[in-house]
């Protein structure tokens, strides 16, 4: 396995980088990229998620890691997206390159940018383009930019498309046919009517977009603002939206959290597809549509604050959401809890933190039982950055590593790679603050945390099969049976009571390729008790035991 680190030679190693001119210190110590001049904008100032580096791995004739990041704002600066690269072949850092001028003297800290790498190699960037210098100089032009070259920043970016006003917060996918659609919180010109979430498509590898369509109206009838995430997913997964309304009269809550998704960015659904709407045909989802079908969490208070601060799919295809629970006027300690879909409707597992604070940044899904979150530990006197685990689906969780805890630095703000799934190294950047207006980061790369079929299990199993535990469990109504093969071959799956009677045969001697599979046990109308299912290929033979409660 390769080493958590990501350089060659000595423990600690001086780079020099050049930024469109600026030269760049960067120190390389247990395993991290440190930037040193604080040239990076402070993301403190944003008031929401996914604002720090942005990260997007692409293999094709390089295996890279892509980060977009932000350079620092006011005199003498000017608020310019940078694009470096992390090469998993060389193990090297390339510099830093510019995406666009910036706005020199700019102060507003919403001209951050969003990246992927296109079908045929080319870097896709989309940033907002301020409009004046000041603090609020934001809910402008989108700017969508490609690189002169794929697979590389160096020779630059070229501008194939700008929309018109009222554009912010970018985020942008790929979807599995290459196709790609970049989301907006969409208004005027106006500061007071970004009630709406747009959505650009390009079908040519960003060569040429659309004038977009609006995919959510909260409408006019209330004070109402609209702001939005993605997930940490694969290009393969489509377009998966989670969406705050902000509520400004009265008090300036985030009172509701929504989740809708789509494959082509025009038919757009609900998380079990009991709705589903044509934004071409019919218009956007309104707010009445939002509430009815698409909500996952309301909270009643003025002041109360609820969001889907990350999410991400298991390997069976299950998603979940970590949701964050808070006071405006009073952030800290917020609450955290893992959500899920099940028995038609959203499930709510407590995170215990003992009241100290906490914020969740990203989460990684390796089973339906066993996740990696990646959170904001804030101590005293510094902020460290650290992985906590559950191996139960949420009911406890221990922290397992402290990331930054060989730095002197305040950590704030982990990202995580945005088509995770589709990498096999966990990259991560963290901003750390030297000052109230300006920032340095870290980068982390390192192979993804996985259940290694070659190396065995977690849970002790053979390495030609692995057997996971059923989810949910105890069960009422049905339940999923995951399990991992080594390679092909004829499987057989079946249930048992405590007496050891065949109650059902779920796979009955099929061949099956080797990889990830999943069924589903429908347990009708059977009693109350313990169960067996026990999984047959080959030579092995393992079993696992849950619960039916009804």
């Amino acid at each position: 396995m390769r080493s958590a680190k990501i350089f060659h030679g000595a423990m600690i190693i001086a780079v020099l980088m050049i930024l469109s001119g600026i030269a760049w210190s960067i120190d390389i110590s247990n395993g991290y990229y440190y930037s040193t001049e604080s040239r990076g904008h402070n993301p403190q100032v944003i008031t929401s998620y996914n604002f720090g580096p942005q990260i997007y791995y692409y293999s094709g004739t390089y295996d890279r890691t892509y980060f977009l990041w932000m350079q620092r704002g006011g005199t003498g600066y000017s608020i310019e997206n940078m694009v470096l690269y992390y090469d998993h072949t060389t193990e090297e850092l390339s510099n830093s390159y510019g995406v666009d001028p910036g706005i020199p003297g700019a102060t507003d800290c919403h001209a951050h940018g969003a990246l992927v790498v296109a079908d045929d190699g080319h870097i896709i960037v989309v940033h907002e383009r301020l409009w004046n210098t000041s603090g609020s100089g934001h809910n402008g032009r989108y700017q969508i930019k490609r690189s002169v070259n794929p697979e590389d920043p160096s020779a630059g970016f070229t501008l194939v498309h700008e929309t018109g006003m009222g554009n912010c917060y970018p985020k942008i996918w790929k979807t599995a046919n290459g196709d790609l659609f970049v989301s907006s919180r969409y208004g005027s010109d106006s500061y007071y009517d970004h009630y709406r979430i747009m959505l650009y498509k390009s079908t040519d590898n960003g060569l040429t977009w659309d004038t977009g369509n609006i995919v959510v109206n909260f409408g006019t009838a209330k004070n109402y603002w609209a702001y939005h995430s993605r997930i940490i997913q694969s290009d393969s997964d489509g377009i998966h939206l989670a969406v705050n309304r902000c509520d400004r009269d009265p008090g300036y809550g985030y009172p509701d959290c929504y989740y809708l998704n789509s494959e082509d960015g025009e038919i757009w659904q609900n998380i079990d597809a009991s709705f589903t709407k044509n934004i071409i045909t019919d218009g956007p989802l309104t707010c009445d549509e939002m509430d009815s079908y698409c909500l996952v969490q309301h909270l009643p208070g003025n002041n109360e604050v609820t969001s889907l601060a990350s999410g991400c799919f298991s390997p069976a295809g299950n998603l979940y959401f970590i949701n964050c629970e808070t006071f405006r006027d009073n952030p800290d300690p917020a609450d955290w809890y893992l959500r899920y879909w099940e028995d038609d409707e959203w499930k709510k597992i407590v995170i215990p933190h003992n009241d100290e604070f906490i914020w969740i940044y990203g989460i990684h899904c390796i089973t339906d039982e066993e996740f990696d979150i990646y959170l904001e530990y804030c101590g005293t006197p510094m902020h460290e950055i650290q992985i906590w685990k559950t191996t139960d689906r949420g009911l406890t969780w221990n922290a397992v590593e402290e990331i930054t805890s060989g730095s002197t630095f305040d950590h704030r703000y982990p990202v995580l790679t945005s088509n995770l799934d589709d990498s096999p190294y966990l990259s991560l950047t963290s901003s750390y603050l030297n000052a109230g207006t300006c920032a340095d980061f870290f980068i982390l790369s390192r192979e993804k945390p996985t259940t290694s079929i070659e190396e065995g299990s977690a849970s002790g199993f053979p390495a030609d099969v692995i057997l996971y535990q059923n989810s949910p469990n105890p069960v009422s109504l049905h339940t999923a049976i995951s399990y991992t093969l080594a390679e092909t071959g004829a499987v057989s799956l079946s249930v048992y009571n405590i007496d050891g009677r065949l109650v059902e045969t779920l796979v009955n001697g099929e061949m099956q390729d080797a990889g990830n599979h999943s069924c589903l046990w429908d347990t009708g109308e059977i009693c109350s008790g313990i169960y067996f299912y026990r999984i047959t290929t080959g030579n092995v033979t393992e079993t696992r035991m849950c619960t039916v409660l009804r």
